[in-house]
């Protein structure tokens, strides 16, 4: 799975899986164009050499390609026996014939880096637009590779690829997005594809998705399938719930770009009495499940976002408090927890009551905050002293959380955000960054601990793969023509 800028790559089911044997595990492809072919239909079939783009064609073709590697770039997948080839190398390849590789876009031997190779580029490290060192290492991250090669009627070819670009950018990608940009390279005429990696098994072992030939952007790049929400509750009277309770008239909020914010009718109150006054909603992520279908459910442990799950999940909701933060609401007895709490949440067994991920007003703070696995933490403006106490607002909280299959999750939460910012809100946005486990199975809902006083309003609660998903809608976006996807 993979996502790119405001847009998540919907994808279709399986990958390709490279042992890392070399060329002895390898699998090429006749791509078979031919008069008739989806190649001819878009005008890339040269007849007489029989091939995409040769002879007299004079057209522009995008190629993409997912690729994850089993192991970074270190001493052992980059080992070097002394003896050609060594060390590690993998990528799609677009050959001519058996003989000749035109393009490979992966990992070069003896480069550590991110690269493309072949007879007419040679290997070259995707670099920013400054160059020097500013090359990538091999990771286990999901990496997109997407190249334009624009063929010329019976003169030399052109050939740019950049790495984890910004679909929406097209062709004028920022400096910082890794690429090559040649012009005038050769012949790249092409007839078959293959998938390629070696030469330690085991070791130099890639995943291969999504590969893709179109005539735009939007035919190889991520789209915008999945622009609402996945999970939504927009508060039912016939929602299960025990301890909280239903009232049919709804919050209603205005972004901050000006827009109300589309909204069922109906939420959810909470008493304020604490854990007696609390709701807890399995999620139940499974097999086939929404979760599953995001990318975001692990299989082992049984929780979204965990495991080798590498994602990107907005949850949002709306919350207001039934009276703020005054001495009475806050009064504390000495004993925590004390003073007001209340979270809209994220949890799973056998964590404390402050969950995974918590949103709204942690214990003993008068603001806006958050609460989880990490302890609590206030929201504040980026100079990091301005807060907002709680008040008797409608309020927007969005978490973008980043599940990282190699190391502890990031969660950043926006108190009234300009939904169209997105994740660059001005500095006066109040927000806080946060790292642990955010794995989770369950939502729950819980206020305390004085009734009548610590009561809270939830709605809206929504999960979604970009902003617009947790927000309203994006409008649907020109879609280029896919040639072929394999």
């Amino acid at each position: 799975t993979y996502r790119g800028g405001l847009r998540t790559m919907p994808v279709s089911g399986g990958k390709r899986v490279h042992d890392g044997t070399g060329d002895a595990g390898s699998d090429a492809f006749d791509l078979s164009p031919s008069a008739g072919s989806a190649w001819d239909l878009a005008g890339l079939y040269d007849a007489a050499s029989g091939t995409v783009g040769g002879g007299g064609v004079e057209g522009v073709l995008y190629v993409s390609v997912l690729v994850r590697a089993h192991a970074a770039s270190d001493g052992t997948s980059e080992r070097k026996t002394g003896e050609l080839p060594y060390g590690r190398y993998f990528g799609l390849g677009l050959w001519r014939g058996t003989g000749t590789e035109i393009l490979g876009m992966g990992n070069e031997w003896g480069a550590h880096a991110y690269s493309i190779y072949g007879t007419v580029t040679g290997k070259q490290d995707l670099r920013e637009a400054s160059g020097g060192t500013s090359y990538i290492s091999v990771d286990r991250n999901v990496r997109l590779l997407v190249a334009r090669i624009a063929f010329h009627a019976d003169a030399a070819d052109d050939i740019s690829v950049w790495m984890d670009p910004d679909p929406a950018q097209g062709d004028s990608q920022a400096d910082d997005v890794r690429r090559y940009i040649g012009t005038a390279n050769g012949d790249l005429s092409f007839n078959r594809l293959a998938y390629r990696a070696g030469n330690i098994p085991v070791i130099n072992g890639v995943d291969f998705d999504e590969v893709r030939f179109g005539t735009d952007w939007d035919s190889v790049a991520p789209g915008v399938p999945d622009n609402v929400a996945f999970w939504y509750d927009g508060q039912s009277w016939f929602s299960t719930y025990v301890n909280t309770f239903y009232d049919r008239e709804g919050l209603s909020y205005t972004m901050a770009n000006g827009v109300a914010m589309p909204v069922s009718r109906g939420k959810r109150v909470t008493p304020g009495s604490g854990e007696s006054g609390s709701d807890i909603l399995p999620l139940n992520p499974s097999a086939g499940s929404v979760w599953d279908e995001a990318g975001l459910y692990d299989s082992v442990s049984g929780l979204v976002g965990g495991g080798e799950v590498s994602r990107v999940l907005y949850f949002g909701a709306l919350v207001r408090s039934v009276n703020g933060s005054t001495t009475a609401t806050e009064a504390k007895d000495g004993t925590p927890p004390d003073g007001m709490e209340a979270f809209v949440q994220l949890t799973r067994p056998g964590l404390s009551a402050l969950g995974a991920l918590g949103m709204g007003n942690g214990w003993g703070q008068w603001a806006y905050s958050i609460g989880g696995v990490f302890g609590t933490a206030d929201l504040k403006q980026t100079n990091n002293t301005t807060y907002v106490s709680v008040n008797t607002a409608t309020r927007l909280m969005v978490a973008k959380i980043t599940f990282n299959h190699t190391a502890n999750d990031t969660a950043t939460v926006w108190l009234d955000p300009n939904p169209d910012h997105g994740d660059n809100q001005v500095w006066s946005v109040c927000r806080a960054t946060v790292t642990g486990d955010f794995s989770f199975s369950q939502l729950a809902y819980r206020s305390g601990n004085i009734p009548e006083l610590n009561g809270w309003e939830f709605d809206e609660v929504r999960f979604a793969t970009d902003w617009r998903g947790v927000t309203t809608n994006l409008p649907s976006l020109r879609q280029g023509v896919m040639i072929k996807i394999h």
